[in-house]
């Protein structure tokens, strides 16, 4: 059975999408893995999360002269880049008291007067 038969047939019961989720995941899978330098455990997630929306949005897709497989790589490459954007919000940095102090030390903050703001960032 070619790509547009098993779409047809997972639009109507998505039981069938089973067979294209086999057809395609390693390729989806590898195509992530390298975007993300080797990280499985992320890849597996992103893998599963482009499937996921593959399967809810399979109503969408239209055939348009591509490979069904295009659409999943747009998908995959769309969860990448939300991953990387997401991951960008969430930097932590961690800072020592001594840090701070040279910081201050630096930025010609009076230690003195700011010792609750030395203080709560400290704890922070």
């Amino acid at each position: 059975m070619n790509d547009a038969e098993l779409v047809k047939l997972a639009k109507v019961n998505h039981k069938h999408f089973g067979l294209l989720y086999q057809k395609y995941f390693e390729h989806i899978f590898l195509f992530i893995f390298k975007r993300l330098e080797g990280d499985k455990a992320v890849s597996s997630d992103i893998t599963q999360q482009t499937f996921l929306k593959a399967v809810v949005n399979l109503s969408k897709y239209e055939d348009r002269g591509f490979p069904f497989s295009s659409w999943l790589y747009r998908i995959a490459q769309n969860e990448v880049s939300m991953y990387f954007r997401e991951s960008k919000k969430e930097k932590a940095i961690d800072v020592e008291e001594l840090q701070v102090l040279q910081l201050q030390e630096e930025a010609k903050i009076e230690t003195s007067k700011d010792t609750d703001d030395q203080d709560k960032l400290i704890q922070n």
